[in-house]
């Protein structure tokens, strides 16, 4: 009796213990099978407890029910330990795990340098966007805001409206030029993500008594490729509440604001195509014959014309696209000398007039707009006149900035900041392009890894600054080196990768190595300093070192690498075999590191 008894509370206390452990450990594995096996020592243990209970009440019906329920189960968990065993024996070994916790150890150090780039681009980025004059907000392709800068926070903090750090929607507060109310889905932004087109537009923010009219622009940026869908959209917002308020002042808003969302909502390309548009329509509200718009050529301190347009008459023009203007005693000099719209208006019957105003990009005189007739005006041009013109100036300008600031942007993703090279990204998309072409024709093309030898010694000897000048003399002595077909990429510190198509030989490669090492090698003189460098160079070929871009970039760095072991100034080709082409060519090495530059 005494030992049944131990037996039985020893078996729940095993069934117990394990409920206890799957409960408090919710990753334990194979629960299933705890579970079976908890209920097969529960069973067990009643069984032996009510072969105790038997010695004084025999029900042998209920002992043989209890011991057929205890056979059901054991059977259950020894099926369910048969199909666990194979899972258990395929687990890791502890050895096995602590190799797996190396690698992931490993990679995430990998995606720590990786995110430390992301965050040094990004900073790069939200700096630009900064220093921008107007308000800028960028945006994903799901309409998260990605970064915006102060002048957008100005321009959009009245009532409701602001950017929020996940969201943008102030569409309860903004407005159609008629009054109406502007769902979230007709934002421009929206419309260039859903088209993939830029969308130009004039709304109001705020409540009536203190609304405010932006001029917005939403550029979309696409993917890697045609078919991709929008990446980013990038929206401009220019305040132009000031050129409205006359208007509003007037009474004659109507024409003026209808004439500006044609204007605006412009979805021509070319900025000069919407500047065309933009003086056709002020000639036609001004009742006027011609315009032109000219930008400032500094070297000759001429203004050049860039756009010319004639409506109405049929006449000789004294002015044409691609005419210059002396500045010196010119109208356009006139205008560009006032820093408003400048006015020159016959007295009513008169025989004609000119309205002009300066066209300012980030503040600085870039260019005139001028309207003139020959007919007799009946009228003086009115307030509302000048405001217009004023308004189409201001269009004008945030046109041009828009240009500008794209090619910066443009800049900022395809060239590196210091010597203007292309960067890697442009370096890897040219590479494809070339691979495509060279499997199209046939063809070969080389690219050479190529740094400079004791770089950092330089630097600790000459310093930062000057070592930038050095570089950026080497870029320019690279790209003057090379044909027009070439790439000479930059991808950062002495770094340099050269892309040369249609370079069929491995002869061929070699001498154009040895020539960019001897370019490279005379004497640089900074101020009153001379500095002596030179370079190694690793040569990759398509296809014998790699068919791919990957592939390619990673042989010619794994030849650089092993020509820097060589010493100074020595060239090494990825493929052993070009590599014996040219290894007794001295001449593609110097002298001093001819014995060991082929080891």
């Amino acid at each position: 009796v005494i030992s049944d008894g131990l037996i039985a509370l020893a078996y729940f206390t095993i069934a117990i213990t394990l409920v206890f452990i799957a409960r408090r450990r919710s990753e334990t594995q194979f629960k299933r099978f705890i579970g079976l096996a908890g209920a097969f020592v529960i069973a067990g243990g009643a069984t032996y407890a009510l072969a105790t209970w038997t010695l004084w009440h025999p029900d042998f019906f209920l002992e043989s029910t209890f011991k057929a329920v205890t056979a059901i189960v054991s059977i259950g968990a020894a099926i369910a330990l048969m199909r666990v065993s194979p899972i258990v024996v395929s687990l890791r070994s502890p050895h096995e795990l602590e190799s797996v916790n190396a690698l992931l150890e490993r990679s995430n150090a990998e995606l720590a340098g990786a995110y430390a780039q992301l965050a040094a681009s990004s900073a790069v980025e939200q700096a630009t966007i900064d220093n921008l004059g107007e308000g800028i907000v960028v945006f994903d392709h799901t309409g998260r805001v990605l970064r915006h800068n102060r002048a957008a926070e100005a321009l959009l903090q009245t009532g409701a409206a602001g950017i929020g750090e996940h969201d943008f929607d102030v569409s309860h507060e903004v407005f159609d030029c008629d009054g109406t109310p502007r769902r979230s889905e007709d934002w421009p932004m929206r419309i260039a993500q859903r088209t993939a087109q830029t969308q130009v537009d004039v709304v109001g923010v705020g409540p009536e008594a203190a609304r405010r009219w932006l001029a917005l622009t939403a550029i979309p940026v696409a993917g890697e490729s045609d078919g991709d869908p929008v990446r980013r959209v990038i929206l401009t917002l220019r305040d132009v509440t000031e050129f409205l308020l006359r208007e509003f002042e007037n009474g004659s808003t109507a024409r003026q604001l209808e004439a500006l969302h044609t204007i605006a909502r412009s979805t021509k390309v070319g900025y000069r195509e919407r500047i065309d548009e933009a003086l056709g329509i002020a000639l036609e509200h001004l009742h006027l014959d011609r315009a032109y718009y000219g930008t400032i050529d500094r070297s000759s301190n001429d203004v050049v014309i860039e756009n010319n347009i004639n409506v109405g008459r049929d006449f000789d023009s004294d002015i044409h696209v691609g005419q210059r203007v002396a500045l010196v005693e010119s109208l356009v000099g006139d205008v560009l000398l006032k820093p408003d719209v400048h006015v020159l208006d016959a007295a009513a019957g008169g025989a004609g007039a000119t309205i002009g105003v300066p066209v300012r990009v980030e503040g600085e005189a870039h260019g005139v707009i001028v309207f003139r007739t020959e007919r007799p005006r009946t009228l003086p041009f009115s307030d509302s006149n000048i405001a217009f013109v004023r308004l189409v100036g201001a269009l004008v300008s945030a046109s041009v900035e828009r240009d500008i600031q794209r090619e910066r942007l443009h800049s900022l993703a395809f060239f590196d900041a210091l010597t203007s090279l292309p960067n890697r990204v442009l370096l890897c998309d040219r590479i494809v392009q070339n691979i495509v072409a060279a499997k199209r024709y046939g063809e070969k093309f080389v690219v050479f890894a190529l740094d400079i030898d004791g770089f950092a010694d330089l630097n600790a000897r000459q310093g930062h600054t000057r070592c930038d000048e050095v570089l950026k003399l080497i870029a320019l002595r690279l790209r003057a080196s090379m044909r027009e077909s070439d790439t000479v990429a930059h991808l950062g510190g002495d770094e340099f990768v050269i892309l040369a198509p249609r370079v069929d030989t491995v002869v061929g490669a070699a001498t154009i190595a040895s020539k960019l090492g001897r370019v490279i090698a005379t004497p640089i003189v900074i101020g009153a300093v001379e500095i002596n460098v030179s370079a190694s160079v690793g040569i990759a070929i398509y296809p014998d070192d790699g068919a791919d871009m990957t592939t390619l970039l990673e042989r010619s760095g794994d030849a650089l690498r092993g020509a820097k072991r060589g010493g100074p100034a020595c060239i090494r080709f990825a493929s052993e075999a070009n590599h014996e082409v040219v290894r007794e060519r001295t001449e593609f090495v110097t002298p001093r590191a001819a014995s060991d530059a082929h080891r």
